[in-house]
């Protein structure tokens, strides 16, 4: 009997073992096979309808911001926003929509050209064909072609432009008659204070300085902006540094102007030069660059590092318009432009463009400009050391817009800001980098994250469909299938 008491729960446990055991191996067996559990397997969730006017399927989408892509995606749009970014096949549209299919293409945000003067309606057309659905247009060359307005017009796709019809410089300013008309001037800070009230009662979206603004009246009209809430913007007026500028609050510095002397142990010397260009009798009129490319030889590290810590520290955003040097450095190529592209150009950009090739250089005829060979020379060496520059300042955290200073010389509307995202990525940034100095930069600087720079519901759709990679090259972003400004298609 005792025996008998001591097996009997040793029999049961082994039984319990047993079934245990048998039960996993079944499941397992059934887990392998996908036939666990009894029944049809789970049909897959319906779609979500969204109420849009266009669905771009299928389509890569270049997420700017994380730099990288999203394969299989559809974009909802209705109206002139963005609905829906979701995997194809999660949401369905209307019957009455519009759809295209995006397989094998790639779908990034429009473009901006954050430094362009919009010559006449024929450069907004270019602007839109290359892409590029903004700009911020920095001085009205004729008036009333860019709409100041932010938002897309009705009608016919037009890209969305931040502009100002007038700037502010001193009254020995270099821009001639008629463009003069539009520059408001200044000598003495009171003047200065006053233009900058006038140019608030313009409505303009921000104040454009121009180099021969005296320092003192510079640092007037900064104080004035501040106080009427505008941005200052533009060239660094001649005697006044970078380092200066941008602590005192300038918003963005257009051109590199005097970050190659701020890097160098001869700064001051080369604002003195700069100021006493202004009144000289017979001023050198290449004396700018060419006191650039002295600072950019006498380059020092500990400087440019202490001067860059200035531009982080203080925001201040830099539109270095490489292609603008470039275009002078080609002057004297009679080839430097596609024949196709030089059909499409505007009249104004034909006219100041006229060059007249001599035995010791070229000559811009309506330009007013002569580049002996020398010239070229040196300006070829300017470019490679601005193009350095850059990704040095890259490097330390300053941030770029991608601008282009068309109608400069060479310098086509929405073709050459390709060329300047190009030169970036020579200098050094990613295609991703590149990328976002004319997306997600521009609505950072212009402070309209929530509308513009990406790829997501509730932003413009402003939308540029490429049929390569721009993230495998950044020559890509020229492989233009379609663009949209405000979800509106634009004819190709």
């Amino acid at each position: 009997m005792r025996f008998a008491r001591v097996c009997r729960p040793r029999v049961l446990l082994f039984a319990c073992a047993l079934v245990g055991l048998g039960a996993l191996a079944w499941a397992l067996r059934n887990l392998a096979s996908g036939s666990y559990g009894s029944g049809p397997e789970p049909s897959p969730p319906e779609p979500r309808f969204v109420e849009a006017t266009l669905a771009i399927s299928n389509v890569t989408v270049v997420d700017v911001v994380a730099g990288r892509t999203k394969p299989n995606m559809t974009v909802a749009v209705r109206g002139e926003r963005i609905v829906a970014v979701e995997p194809t096949g999660t949401v369905r549209v209307p019957d009455g929509a519009g759809v295209v299919d995006g397989t094998g293409q790639f779908l990034i945000p429009g473009l901006w050209d954050m430094h362009a003067h919009v010559a006449e309606e024929a450069s907004a057309a270019e602007f839109l064909r290359y892409g590029v659905t903004g700009a911020r247009h920095m001085f009205s060359l004729s008036a009333g072609v860019p709409d100041p307005k932010f938002a897309s017009p009705p009608g016919a796709p037009r890209p969305r432009f931040v502009a100002t019809s007038h700037m502010l410089d001193g009254t020995r300013t270099v821009i001639p008659f008629p463009l003069n008309f539009r520059v408001l001037r200044a000598d003495t800070p009171e003047d200065a204070r006053k233009q900058v009230r006038a140019l608030k009662d313009l409505g303009v979206p921000f104040v454009k300085v121009y180099p021969m603004l005296p320092p003192e009246a510079y640092f007037a009209a900064l104080a004035e902006a501040k106080a009427q809430g505008l941005p200052l913007v533009g060239h660094v007026p001649r005697g006044v540094t970078a380092t200066r500028a941008s602590a005192a609050g300038q918003y963005t510095i257009e051109h590199l102007d005097g970050v190659a002397a701020m890097c160098s142990p001869i700064e001051d010397r080369c604002a003195v030069r700069l100021r006493e260009s202004v009144t000289a009798p017979n001023p050198d009129p290449h004396v700018h660059w060419k006191t650039e490319l002295e600072a950019l030889d006498a380059y020092d590290p500990a400087h440019a590092a202490a001067g860059f810590r200035v531009f982080v520290e203080n925001g201040t955003w830099h539109a270095p318009t490489l292609v603008q040097t470039r275009g002078l450095t080609r002057l004297d190529d009679p080839k430097a432009l596609d024949p196709e592209l030089e059909k499409k150009l505007p009249a104004l950009a034909k006219f100041l463009w006229v060059r007249k090739f001599e035995p010791d250089g070229v000559r811009l005829v309506n330009g007013r400009r002569w580049y002996t060979h020398q010239d070229l020379a040196q300006l070829r060496r300017l470019l490679d050391g601005e193009i350095k520059l850059v990704g040095r300042m890259h490097a330390a955290g300053v941030q770029l817009l991608a601008g282009t200073d068309t109608p400069s010389p060479l310098v086509p509307p929405g073709a050459s800001l390709h060329d300047e995202l190009e030169l970036f990525v020579r200098a050094g940034l990613t295609p991703a980098e590149a990328l976002r100095t004319a997306t997600v930069n521009p609505a950072w600087c212009l402070k309209r994250i929530a509308d513009l720079g990406a790829i997501e519901p509730g932003r413009y759709a402003d939308l540029v469909l490429l049929t390569a990679d721009p993230l495998a090259d950044i020559r890509n972003t020229r492989a233009i299938g379609a663009v949209w400004v405000a979800g509106r298609k634009v004819p190709r």
